[in-house]
């Protein structure tokens, strides 16, 4: 595989990844996803018709980023705290 080939699969691979969490992100949101839901990545894959790595890649963003955790068995949408 060439280098410019190579890039330009990583490239794609990376907005697979942004158009994911956008869309979860989005869903969080709008109530798609509710809080303790667990979102699960084969319905992620058939949803956005695409593999398991993007989905995953977004999926561990998320987590890193506090909006959602990983547990055994899922990932899960906790909820954001409510404001007194």
């Amino acid at each position: 595989m060439k280098s410019e080939e190579f890039f330009r699969m990583k490239k794609q691979q990376e907005s697979l990844k942004n158009m994911v969490y956008q869309a979860i992100l989005n869903g969080i949101f709008t109530d798609e996803y509710k809080p303790n839901q667990i979102i699960n990545e084969q319905e992620l894959v058939q949803k956005f018709g695409c593999s398991k790595t993007p989905i995953r890649e977004a999926l561990v963003t998320l987590c890193n980023e506090g909006i959602l955790r990983s547990p055994r068995g899922g990932t899960e949408y906790p909820g954001f705290p409510s404001r007194s």
